[in-house]
């Protein structure tokens, strides 16, 4: 299976005989259109108006001709012709084509084409070239974390009056809050997928509007926050299992009632969603929590001080800034499955969203279990290091000395070890020493100590 970017032509070209890709280059958006589709594409075909489908280093001369206000007729016969030359080269059912290109040259090639993704669907002329930077921005990002951020933000935005509208069964769901922010994007707040097949519609129905926090530990946790927010006595009551006979006599079921209608309204007025499509329950499980862990183990991600989660009486869901326990020790996601993500987002209809390579959950273990296979330093002998390293600096003639706890680890050769290096730092050490940087979110490679010597 090949992936075909076609690229349309534009009115501005070069005055002069050249290659096809130089000759459209005049355009900025083709230039953008153009390094995008290099990145994505296996192949990339640009459709003239005047010569029909035409390979990127075809030498063509200067023209002035366009499919724009051409009759309908015109149209259908072009799209045949560009049609024809397709199926000699690739296959219309089972390539995917991603399609730089508006109405006038689209209209009539897309029903012959299976697998296709319109990256600036619905895109006016102004909106192209921002669309096509954040598309560029979310191919070079490295940060996995932000660039998982750049791309479900990019989606169309739902929330709970749109659940019918989900043209798909079953998937994964990513849900955001007003007023949480990962830098200028907005901050993921739960990640979360359905263990039997086709229930993606009513698990977000459970969250959203089923009135019964023992049916979604989601809208527990809500629950649970908003009470103790309010210093509610009633906090105790709330977590307990009222589908247990043996706790029934505790409930005040007018309470109950009212704390759910808050729980609703709190959901329906700030809480928003993606979702994509993954069909096979396994694959499901381990993209949820890849995501989660990505999200936990990034140190730029973080909630905000208003963030009502901070009220959690649940420590690690408190800081960890997703409304989450499980999937935190997993292992991250990793390019191969954002890749995964991506394709089943961009081409529904195409194989991504049923299959996927197999994972290899034998080599997902737990960040713990990482942690002691991968360092095997204990963090007497990482304090030791450091009260060397800091007696060298003052036999030097140092008076503070700054260490950074990622730059430690490295020294020392040491992975996945970074809450063992961040109490070596700050505790039973023998020097004064101030905090010049605290990460958000406690132990992290940026904590940075700064020594007095």
């Amino acid at each position: 299976m090949s992936k075909i970017a076609l690229i349309s032509c534009t009115s501005l070209k070069k005055d002069y005989s050249c290659q096809a890709k130089e000759l459209y280059s005049e355009s900025a958006i083709f230039r953008l259109e153009y390094e995008l589709a290099s990145i994505l594409a296996d192949e990339v075909y640009i459709l003239s108006a005047m010569h029909g489908l035409v390979a990127k280093d075809t030498i063509l001369e200067p023209y002035n001709y366009t499919l724009m206000n051409k009759s309908r007729d015109v149209k259908r016969q072009w799209s045949n012709k560009v049609l024809n030359s397709l199926r000699d080269k690739f296959s219309l059912e089972k390539d995917e084509f991603i399609i730089l290109a508006g109405n006038d040259y689209s209209e009539y090639l897309l029903p012959s084409i299976k697998n296709y993704w319109l990256p600036l669907k619905g895109k006016c002329q102004g909106e192209r070239r921002p669309m096509l930077q954040q598309l560029l921005e979310l191919e070079r990002e490295t940060n996995l974390c932000k660039a998982a951020h750049q791309f479900f933000n990019q989606m169309c935005r739902m929330d709970y009056k749109t659940i019918g509208d989900i043209p798909f069964t079953s998937g994964i769901y990513i849900m955001f809050e007003n007023g949480e922010k990962f830098g200028e994007l907005d901050r993921i707040v739960r990640i979360g997928t359905h263990t039997s097949d086709d229930r993606l519609k009513n698990r977000l129905k459970d969250h959203f509007n089923s009135k019964n926090k023992d049916g979604s530990i989601f809208r527990k946790n809500i629950g649970k926050s908003l009470l103790n927010k309010d210093h509610d006595p009633y906090l105790d009551i709330w977590t307990l299992d009222t589908s247990n006979k043996q706790h029934r006599d505790k409930i005040d079921q007018e309470k109950q009632t009212y704390i759910e209608n808050n729980v609703s309204d709190y959901l329906q007025k700030n809480i928003s969603f993606v979702c994509f499509p993954v069909a096979e329950k396994e694959n499901r499980l381990r993209l949820e929590e890849a995501l989660i862990s990505l999200m936990t183990k990034a140190d730029d991600f973080y909630p905000s001080d208003e963030w009502l989660g901070k009220y959690s009486h649940v420590d690690r869901s408190c800081k960890s800034g997703l409304w989450l326990l499980q999937g935190m020790d997993a292992k991250p996601l990793t390019s191969e499955e954002f890749e995964f993500i991506k394709n089943s987002v961009r081409f529904p209809g195409s194989s991504y969203s049923t299959s996927i390579k197999p994972i290899d959950n034998t080599s997902f273990v737990s960040n713990k279990k990482v942690k002691s296979s991968t360092s095997n330093m204990p963090v007497s002998e990482i304090r030791l290091y450091i009260a060397n390293l800091l007696k060298q600096k003052k036999l030097a003639g140092e008076i503070t000395y700054t260490v950074r706890a990622g730059d430690l680890q490295k020294k020392l050769g040491i992975v996945n070890a970074t809450p063992s290096v961040c109490d070596a730092m700050t505790k039973k050490i023998d020097y004064k020493y101030d905090i010049i940087f605290a990460p958000p979110k406690g132990k992290s490679t940026k904590l940075m100590i700064k020594y007095y010597l």
